[in-house]
This record gives C-alpha cells, sequence and structure tokens, in this order.
C-alpha cells in the first residue's frame, strides 16, 4: 500500500518535474533569428525550397512559406 502511494506521488508530480527539467533549455536555448538571413525560392510548381544559415532560421522559413 505504501509503495502504492509512492508511485502516484511520483507520477502526479511528474509534469511538474518535467517543467522544472525543461525550464532552462527552453529560455537558453532561444537563438535569435534574423530574418534576412532567409532565403525562400520557389520552383516553377511553386514548391519553396528553403535556405537558412542555421536550422532556426529555416524552420522560420518553412513557417513564413506555410502562412503564404
Amino acid at each position: 500500500m505504501i509503495a502504492y502511494f509512492a508511485l502516484m506521488n511520483r507520477l502526479y508530480f511528474f509534469p511538474f518535474y518535467c517543467f522544472l527539467l525543461l525550464c532552462p533549455v527552453l529560455f537558453l536555448a532561444q537563438t535569435p533569428i534574423d530574418p534576412k538571413d532567409v532565403t525562400i525560392i520557389r520552383d516553377k510548381w511553386g514548391v519553396p525550397h528553403i535556405y537558412g544559415n542555421t536550422d532556426a532560421d529555416a524552420a522560420y522559413g518553412l513557417a513564413w512559406a506555410h502562412c503564404e
């Protein structure tokens, strides 16, 4: 019975522990994105080809292409 309550206590606080572990990653790992570093070229079929200096720049360009 005590083991059950110990397990439930761990499961109850699991999202809180994940939040505490991920907070530094979410706030410190953000890199500024410069839209000038993103190039979107559309071919003759309208398919976007996205180029960026970093993965974050390419992801920004992908989001921008989806919005267009």
